[in-house]
């Protein structure tokens, strides 16, 4: 499958996903007290750290197996992937008992946050075995078995977390998420053929492990910089206040998730073209990608910020505290979309210390400043705590992607003016933005909220269209989309399982 068909179809099964995912997390907000959103975001954090404990292997497979494919070694690849498999099932465990330990231990917790952290638990297992079983699914190119999984998975979780958290609130929200993680992993298994028990190879789980290291500690460092401030927020303020802030960061999340689809198809094409040598390559396609992500999520995060606050109040009345660091959200949450290619370029030369030491930084920063600010002023705003994430956002997104330029080739001056050229869509959309609202003010002046709304959303867009053709001009992604559509793509060949 060509790269513009696989990003088709992932992209079309992530739109689903998401668009249900919306309104999954809308209905299940709905069914949740403020307090009890702020559970489920605690336990949803602990989860996403815990998470890193089977990273070693996971991150080995998604560098390693790809570079294998790329070069030919497919005995050592099938070899690599079985052993990887194994390992993940042990880690994962592992990681699921730690969760179910802290959820016997948390003092001064509710019983039902505590029940919640215990399905959080099975959520963490099953959602780190689907997402193994995805990278290996990835990595040998069967893109349309991840496509019908997201599908599934965005369908049953919708039915699964909606029910249970009308059922009985917070604990069966996370029952729903942990029971539709299991049936997606058994999805990917039967359907992609994947090993399901293999004799845990520990010569090939150690190579792995020493590779997935340092790629673990670049992520972890890269979770802690983007969720720094919901850590202060829920140590500092509450769950109350963590209710409000992690539904802003929610919303604000599917913007960038929107780009996931697209990383999901270049992260192993990167991987195999590093592996064959052909660096030019790698170069065109992070530097068409980072411009795509560039160009286009400012878009999706200024009709968001014009259409979600009207949602907001139509739907979630008693979560009006989260519409202004939603808004604020939009743009700096968005940003995490820009380093996508670049932090693939930095783990495939091998530049993850580097990646550790910046976003570890840049995380600090955030994590300090507002553990500050707010000792200082212990009412101080959501927008002002999102304002500073988005400083330290900002930070971490440029400075990796200029990096990253460094080590495909790009001279200094290049890398300067090229950066300037990635802020200009965001700049354009701030002012198209702004403008929007004022015309739409200016020509219904009497109008209600919702149809003025929806008017200024209209001519957002349509000041969008200069934008988009200018994205198209210097990418090529809606010319190479048709002519993967016109031609027949690479035939996808099975995984060879035992």
């Amino acid at each position: 499958m060509r790269t513009s068909r696989a990003v088709a179809a992932l992209g079309g099964a992530g739109y689903v996903n998401q668009s249900l995912g919306l309104l999954r997390g809308l209905l299940y907000t709905r069914a949740l007290a403020p307090a009890a959103r702020g559970g489920v975001q605690l336990v949803f954090l602990i989860a996403m750290y815990l998470a890193y404990a089977p990273m070693g292997i996971f991150f080995g497979l998604e560098k390693k197996l790809p570079l294998l494919i790329g070069a030919g070694k497919s005995d050592e690849a099938d070899r690599t992937e079985r052993a990887g498999i194994a390992a993940l099932y042990a880690l994962s465990f592992l990681a699921g008992l730690a969760m179910w330990v802290y959820a016997g231990f948390a003092a001064g917790t509710e019983a039902s946050i505590r029940i919640a952290i215990v399905f959080g638990g099975f959520y963490l297992i099953f959602g780190q075995v689907g997402s193994g079983y995805r990278v290996c699914l990835r990595s040998r190119l069967q893109f349309g078995v991840v496509a019908a999984s997201t599908v599934y998975e965005g369908l049953l979780l919708f039915a699964l977390v909606v029910a249970g958290s009308y059922w009985i609130g917070a604990p069966g929200t996370m029952a729903g998420w942990a029971v539709g993680a299991g049936i997606t992993a058994l999805y990917l298994l039967l359907n992609g053929r994947l090993p399901a028990l293999s004799r845990i190879d520990l010569r090939t789980g150690w190579q792995l492990l020493r590779i997935g290291l340092p790629i673990l500690g670049a992520g972890l460092t890269g979770l802690f910089v983007r969720t720094a401030d919901n850590l202060v927020v829920a140590k500092r303020l509450g769950y109350e206040a963590l209710g409000y802030y992690g539904l802003a960061w929610q919303l604000a999340s599917y913007i960038y998730n929107a780009a996931g689809a697209a990383d999901a198809v270049l992260t192993p094409r990167i991987f195999q073209a590093h592996g064959r040598g052909a660096m030019a390559e790698v170069r065109d396609l992070t530097l068409r990608s980072t411009t795509a992500f560039a160009g286009i999520t400012p878009i999706l995060s200024g009709g968001a910020a014009i259409a979600a606050p009207v949602l907001l109040r139509l739907v979630l009345p008693k979560y009006i505290p989260a519409i202004a660091p939603f808004q604020v959200f939009c743009f700096t949450v968005t940003l995490m979309a820009v380093p996508m290619a670049a932090r693939t370029v930095m783990v495939a030369v091998n530049r993850e210390f580097e990646m550790m030491a910046w976003d570890g930084a840049c995380g600090l920063l955030i994590a300090g400043s507002l553990w500050y600010l707010i000792g200082q002023d212990p009412q101080m705003s959501l927008v002002h705590i999102a304002l500073v994430g988005g400083v330290g956002l900002f930070l971490s997104a440029y400075g990796m992607t200029a990096r990253a330029l460094g080590c495909i080739g790009l001279k200094p001056l290049r890398i300067a003016g090229y950066l300037v050229s990635l802020a200009v869509p965001f700049a354009y959309c701030a002012v198209s933005l702004w403008l929007s609202r004022l015309a739409a003010a200016a020509a219904l002046p009497e109008a209600p909220e919702i149809t003025e709304e929806v008017l200024a959303l209209v001519i957002f867009l349509v000041l969008a269209v200069p934008l988009l053709w200018w994205t198209e001009r210097r990418t090529g992604a809606l010319a190479s989309f048709r002519r993967g559509r016109s031609s027949p793509g690479q035939d996808e060949s099975p995984p060879t399982a035992d």
